[in-house]
């Protein structure tokens, strides 16, 4: 009998739910809901999307009985409440929120933790993280405040619903994105905690990402059509979830270049370690992950197609964006684009620069756009590289793996194999870590040890080497970048 697994992303602008075969560890049927994008989302919106992705995946299954368990991730950072009758406080907080966590809020964080407090969480503090919307609410928001009883995160909220109760538990990863945990030490950072003045009895208990929370309620698994005691595994944070569904699972796991609507490269270490500009980040099995994020990414490239078709009023595909942006060469003829703000320059201005002979060259732009975005992330691997010496990166995300052009200038400009994925990363992990939950699988480099990458894009030696001695260089001093590394 192929034993099947159940794998939820929840996202910020809709959910996932796809199915994973633990004979072949290959994805199957994958269903997409789609809800409004904002800031504060309504729950109940949420879990009948979820539902709702449910019900169509598992009615694409011969046998409904061969599911053996549901894994989980989910948008990191936010906050969902819950009052002292265990019910919901809508609505959900998610990362995007600048209500609460105000600029104003954030700064009196770092004004009262001081700079010893991210060496041991290994995040700033910033808007849309949990701990900044918490002091929020209590200073701006007392009333709310005082019907707090317990808080956790989105993919808590997802669970606690499958299992129809509350769950106060959250993982390490999904902890780690509160701001308030002591990521060092892998414990909530009662110090911080006490000095923000937030009581710790609000706080959701940490466990392990593959840890059985319990069973499906059976009245979901009976609407769903599968049968009783399927088990709910506790899940955890998106971006270390797809990093493990990328195949990162150790210290010697590739790179991973992710190129969503913000973009990040992570790798995973053995040891705590801090870099300036770069989260550490709780892992599975007792690692690390290093996250270099950027704000820019897919979302800089929507931003120029709308830009295009605002001020000439035609319509153009990312295609023929691509096309264009492929027959420029490497460095856009002088023309260089600035990704906007970052955590350590704030008030860096996003635009084109340079040579603006080109600025409204649509080629011209789109290939600026890509290295502007890439080479962002390149200035992180230069801080991160002595952590990992791996030859070859893992590529992901949507601007990478609907792209011929975007991967190949990742790899010119990194000197380094790209390998692109075509599944959805974040619920491969999710699926895994249920796998290793519940027995089926030794551990998590069993599960990924058979991963397939669908395309390879190798440096090209002359555009490489032309990036590496005059390009990159070139765009550090149109921006007046300081780097410490």
């Amino acid at each position: 009998m192929n034993l099947l697994i159940l794998g939820i992303d929840l996202g910020t602008s809709g959910v996932k739910v796809g199915v994973l075969d633990l004979s072949t560890l290959r994805l199957g049927h994958v269903a997409y809901r789609a809800y409004d994008n904002t800031p504060e989302q309504d729950p109940d919106v949420l879990f009948e999307s979820t539902f709702d992705a449910l019900q169509e995946t598992v009615s694409t299954l011969q046998d409904k009985n061969h599911v053996c368990a549901i894994g989980l991730t989910g948008q990191m950072h936010g906050a969902v409440l819950y009052d002292r009758a265990g019910a919901i406080i809508p609505p959900v907080i998610n990362w995007q929120d600048r209500k609460f966590s105000s600029e104003n809020i954030v700064e009196k964080i770092k004004a009262i933790i001081g700079p010893v407090g991210p060496q041991d969480t290994g995040i700033d503090m910033a808007s849309g993280l949990t701990g900044a919307i918490l002091l929020g609410i209590k200073e701006n928001r007392p009333d709310l405040f005082a019907r707090i009883d317990k808080f956790v995160l989105p993919t808590d909220f997802v669970r606690a619903k499958l299992l129809g109760r509350l769950d106060p538990f959250t993982d390490r990863t999904n902890a780690f994105s509160t701001g308030l945990f002591n990521t060092r030490q892998s414990r909530w950072h009662d110090q911080i905690i006490r000095d923000l003045g937030l009581p710790l009895a609000i706080f959701p208990e940490v466990c392990q990402a593959s840890q059985i929370a319990g069973e499906l309620h059976a009245d979901i698994a009976g609407r769903l059509g599968l049968g009783k005691s399927i088990p709910v595994v506790v899940g955890g944070g998106d971006n270390q979830i797809s990093m493990l569904g990328s195949g990162l699972t150790s210290p010697a796991s590739a790179l991973l270049l992710n190129i969503g609507t913000a973009a990040q490269i992570s790798l995973v270490t053995s040891e705590y370690v801090r870099v300036p500009g770069v989260d550490t980040r709780s892992f599975f099995g007792g690692a690390f992950a290093l996250v270099g994020a950027s704000l820019a990414g897919g979302g800089s490239y929507q931003w120029l197609r709308k830009s295009i078709q605002a001020e000439r009023g035609v319509q153009i595909t990312y295609t023929e964006m691509d096309r264009l942006a492929a027959s420029v060469p490497p460095g856009a003829e002088g023309l260089v684009f600035c990704p906007g703000p970052t955590r350590e320059k704030p008030q860096r201005k996003m635009g084109f620069f340079g040579n603006r002979l080109y600025q409204h060259s649509v080629g011209h732009q789109a290939r600026a756009v890509m290295e502007g975005v890439l080479l962002d992330l390149y200035e992180l691997y230069l801080r991160m590289r002595a952590y990992n010496s791996c030859e070859f990166m893992v590529g992901a995300g949507k601007a990478l793996q609907n792209s011929q052009i975007w991967p190949q200038i990742a790899a010119d400009i990194f000197g380094k194999p790209l390998h692109i994925t075509h599944f959805e990363n974040a619920l491969l992990g999710a699926a895994l870590t249920a796998a290793v939950g519940i027995g089926e699988l030794e551990n998590l480099d069993a599960g990924v040890a058979s991963l397939n990458f669908d395309q390879q894009f190798r440096p090209q030696p002359e555009y490489a080497d032309r990036y590496q001695d005059e390009l990159v260089n070139h765009w550090r001093s149109v921006l007046g970048l300081m780097l410490y590394f």
